[in-house]
């Protein structure tokens, strides 16, 4: 088993004027050859043992053991009620020479014994790895004129803060720290991730909701990949992957899996963090100013890394790894700003940094796939890790974020719908096919699993806000139409008017 952590860092400095340049040592995101490249107060640069991977690169990495030590090892029981300490396999941190870093943490079990880990015993792990304690640096040793400090000791959960307040530290000029303190909102953290990756004969099986999602065929049909929202810090929403593989499966597409999900969130959530001081006003656009530029260089290099996957080839057998399921996922919950967010911002884009039109459109297909507004945003489980028990899972929360019966849910997707379709310029034939379809959930959901009648209800709302879009984008229709589809087939009899409807409705929106 392996636990794999990535704590995303953005570094906006490069796009805000006045703010201090950052040191141009190591020379990110390739700091080729490495000998005597380090980055203070986090180590060395070293050569990645297995290389980097094809489409992410990180072949060389920042050594971060100095960054994060663990004085006692977090621990868990397995369901056999053996006692189980996790120890750092590694911990490093990487740049992408423009807004991106992360220190990744990864643990695995000093007992080299196979476990099974179910519900509360599974929680155990999550609990005491969030709630251990680590030390690490001092900020304060990086000041010129404080006396070196000791390290300090915290709790995991507060490492994002410090880590950001240290890379912006370590990666400024000495005698431009004293002056310029007042620029550290630059460097920021963002929402944590967490991976477990099971052994052959292991198994991490918390009582979560867990979504399974899709990997492409041949390489990847020996992986199954499961996700889940948990709770970090009593409010957030962090991301939890499960990553399994049975024997057979290739070694390397399972790597690559995992370095690829690590990354795309880390460029996610700093995409997030970007667009929300863009939309703040603490990044300015000014045209021909060279910050700017650098962020318009910003946003097209995110856009084709984020949109590559999508429809390019990767991996070991040049298969795409990003699949309209896995995509659906990663998407989930991101959010920006209001609605009218995006607009907004590609005017701002358009006017005040003068953007090609061609780079333009780059960044409006990044937008239109990675981020969500407000009205779009999806809602979700967030089973819970920091209490004094697991949440079951057989709740549905409406969109005000409350516990509601399926009945209720379902008239809030009515309304929903109801009111989305009325702005959909689609035919009143496909509007009206919608609006049954909806009744027809509606009539069995409380005779079907609270999971399946969420599901449906998530998918037929997002198909109708599909339409109510300027330019609908055919292939979300195909990923809730599929859906709709899987669900309908799962229950069976009970749902053969929908599935009429839906056979109907199919060739309308996808011919």
């Amino acid at each position: 088993m392996l636990v794999d952590i990535v704590f995303p860092i953005a570094d906006v400095r490069d796009f805000v004027g006045g703010a201090p340049r950052r040191l141009q040592i190591p020379n990110w995101p390739d700091p080729y050859p490495p000998a005597r490249k380090f980055v203070r107060a986090f180590g060395p640069i070293r050569r990645r043992p297995q290389g980097g991977a094809k489409g992410i690169g990180e072949g060389h990495v920042c050594d971060a053991n100095g960054t994060v030590r663990f004085p006692r090892c977090p621990a868990f029981h397995t369901d056999s009620n053996s006692r189980i300490h996790l120890v750092p396999r590694f911990r490093r941190f990487f740049f992408d020479g423009r807004g991106v870093g992360k220190l990744e943490v990864g643990l695995v079990p000093k007992q080299k014994t196979a476990f099974h880990l179910k519900g509360t015993n599974a929680v155990s792990l999550l609990k005491s790895l969030i709630g251990c304690e680590v030390t690490s640096a001092s900020t304060e040793q990086l000041v010129p004129g404080i006396p070196k400090s000791p390290r300090i000791t915290l709790k995991f959960n507060q490492l994002p803060d410090h880590v950001a307040s240290l890379f912006f530290l370590a990666t400024t000029n000495r005698r431009q720290i004293p002056t310029n303190r007042e620029f550290a909102w630059c460097v920021s953290a963002a929402i944590p991730m967490l991976l477990i990756q099971e052994g052959t004969e292991e198994r991490f099986e918390p009582d979560f909701r867990w979504r399974s999602v899709s990997l492409n065929t041949e390489t990847y049909n020996k992986i199954e990949l499961s996700h889940a929202w948990i709770e970090w810090q009593g409010q957030t929403e962090a991301r939890l992957w499960r990553l399994r593989y049975e024997p057979g499966a290739d070694q390397d597409a399972v790597r690559l899996v995992r370095m690829f999900l690590l990354r795309l969130h880390c460029e996610q959530e700093v995409l997030r963090t970007v667009l929300n001081l863009m939309d703040g006003g603490q990044i300015v656009l000014q045209n021909d100013a060279s910050e700017t530029k650098l962020l318009q260089s910003f946003l097209i290099k995110l856009a084709r890394r984020l949109l590559r996957p999508i429809d390019r080839k990767v991996g070991p057998d040049q298969q795409t790894i990003l699949t309209p399921d896995l995509l659906d996922v990663v998407c989930e919950t991101l959010h920006a700003g209001a609605p009218g967010f995006r607009e907004s911002l590609l005017d701002r884009l358009d006017r005040d940094a003068d953007l090609h039109h061609n780079k333009l459109a780059r960044v409006r297909a990044l937008l239109d796939q990675f981020v969500l507004e407000t009205s779009e945003q999806s809602h979700v489980y967030v089973n819970i890790v920091e209490g004094n028990y697991v949440n079951q899972p057989i709740t549905i929360t409406n969109s005000q974020g409350v516990i509601v019966t399926v009945a209720e849910y379902m008239q809030d997707v009515t309304n929903s719908v109801n009111q989305t379709i009325s702005q959909s310029t689609e035919s009143d034939e496909v509007k009206t096919l919608i609006a049954q379809l909806t009744r027809e959930i509606a009539d069995i959901a409380e005779q079907l699993p609270p999971e399946t009648a969420k599901q449906m209800g998530d998918d037929i709302e997002t198909l109708s806000k599909e339409t109510a879009r300027a330019h609908p984008r055919r292939q979300w229709y195909e990923v809730s139409l599929e859906g709709l589809k899987e669900a309908v087939d799962a229950v069976g009899e009970l749902a053969k008017p929908i599935a009429a409807t839906l056979a109907k409705l199919w060739p309308l929106l996808v011919p």
